[in-house]
């Protein structure tokens, strides 16, 4: 495939690697030698504002062609008053991919909750489907149209599932004064349950009640599962209240996880901007597992766009699971597939690859307040949406989750479940 255009800026070279090369399996160049695009004899796009014969015309609307952030392009592609989902593609189809994939709107708006994230807006509502999963599919039939010859890649329905390990333990492996703070703060509340449980853990009489990692490994094995671990290695603090990382029980269990599952950090609350906070934390799950830490998660899902990912960067991680709402079961992005983060700042797109989040328990519970048997209602459309448009599915649980403990009762049924249609 032949691709015309007056200037190749960084955005165009972008955005076609993305649907070209990496969706659709196409190899490509580009040329801007106007002569030589009419001479040549095969498959061709032509993108600029000239007209050719033999080929494909695709008008640009600009946004390939700029630098920096225009508020304007939210009119364009994200209409607050009335959002539409098109039936086909853009005409622009380039421009809209990446209008999405850079996250654009989230330069614009800034309304943030109380931990500082984006709040999805109506716009973001229009992504209950991956909008640009779906263009693309639809271009992919076009493009066979009028290139009946060309071969494009069939993409394959693919799952991960993924676990945060925020407290590996409820009650076990902590430090005397947190294990002393648990005990006044039950008995202030009269809590006498979690009094005797507490107690019963302690004198290893009872399982703790998070302790869910080999029942967790027991259903990605059965079902055949990929799953990745993510283990927060933080200073102990309000939004980080992980065992300490030199404790020799959460360092074996890390071993040992690692030994049937992929392991990524799950950076702490505060390191969303902190470059020398991440490097400590990578450093610390690294010499747990003797080997590099390529993937990573934000603690609390936060993103400081673009710094989080430039700061991955610099530090070798090359795959990152922070891409969604907590609070909605959205995409995001628009896109269920992986991709390339393009730093909008830069103008250039960086060696981080977003895993994008399909859907999270939390939301459910927590956000929505939707029981086990609801929740497990929207996961399954959540499922069959990404198997649609033959997507990459990551689901995101927490290992207390599915505990029974608590205001978890029955959500280990709700995971089960999940998986199964996962994989079906």
């Amino acid at each position: 495939m032949l691709v015309y255009t007056e200037k190749i800026s960084e955005r165009i070279r972008y955005s076609f690697e993305t649907v070209l090369r990496e969706r659709l399996g196409i190899a490509f160049s580009f040329t801007d030698d106007e002569y030589f695009f009419e001479k040549y004899d095969g498959n061709k796009i032509n993108y600029s504002k000239k007209k050719f014969k033999k080929c494909l015309n695709i008008l640009p609307v600009g946004l390939l062609h700029e630098r920096g952030i225009n508020p304007a392009w939210n009119n364009t592609y994200c209409n607050d008053e009335e959002p539409t989902l098109p039936s086909a593609y853009p005409e622009d189809i380039f421009s809209a991919i990446f209008y999405h994939l850079s996250s654009y709107r989230e330069y614009v708006r800034t309304a943030l909750d109380k931990h500082g994230r984006t709040l999805p807006d109506k716009c973001a509502l229009m992504h209950k489907v991956p909008i640009v999963d779906m263009w693309i599919e639809n271009f992919s039939m076009h493009l066979n149209q009028v290139f009946p010859d060309l071969t494009i890649k069939k993409n394959k329905y693919s799952a991960i599932s993924t676990i945060d390990v925020d407290t590996a333990y409820a009650f076990s492996n902590k430090h005397w004064a947190i294990a002393l703070g648990g005990y006044l703060k039950s008995l202030l509340n009269l809590d006498i349950e979690t009094i005797k449980l507490r107690t019963s853990v302690l004198m290893d009489n009872e399982k703790d009640p998070y302790d869910t990692f080999e029942y967790l490994q027991n259903v990605h094995n059965c079902m055949d599962i990929q799953s990745i671990f993510f283990f927060l290695l933080a200073d102990y603090g309000r939004h980080d209240r992980n065992i300490c990382w030199k404790n020799k029980n959460y360092r074996k269990l890390i071993k040992e996880i690692s030994s049937q599952s992929e392991v990524g950090i799950h950076l702490s609350y505060h390191s969303v901007d902190d470059m020398d906070r991440m490097k400590k934390e990578i450093f610390r799950l690294e010499s747990i597992l003797e080997k590099p830490v390529r993937k990573s998660r934000q603690h609390y899902l936060r993103l400081r766009l673009p710094i989080t990912y430039r700061y991955l960067e610099a530090l070798g991680i090359e795959e990152d699971y922070s891409m969604g709402y907590p609070t909605e079961d959205c995409f995001r992005t628009a896109t269920s597939f992986p991709y390339y983060f393009y730093d909008l700042d830069q103008e250039k797109k960086l060696n981080v690859k977003i895993h994008p989040i399909s859907y999270m328990e939390i939301t459910y519970q927590h956000y929505k307040k939707l029981s086990p048997e609801q929740a497990l209602i929207c996961i399954r459309q959540k499922i069959n949406i990404v198997k649609k448009y033959n997507g990459s599915l990551v689901s995101l649980w927490h290992n207390e989750s599915v505990s029974e403990y608590k205001h978890w009762k029955g959500w280990r049924k709700v995971f089960e479940e999940a998986m199964n249609n996962m994989m079906k």
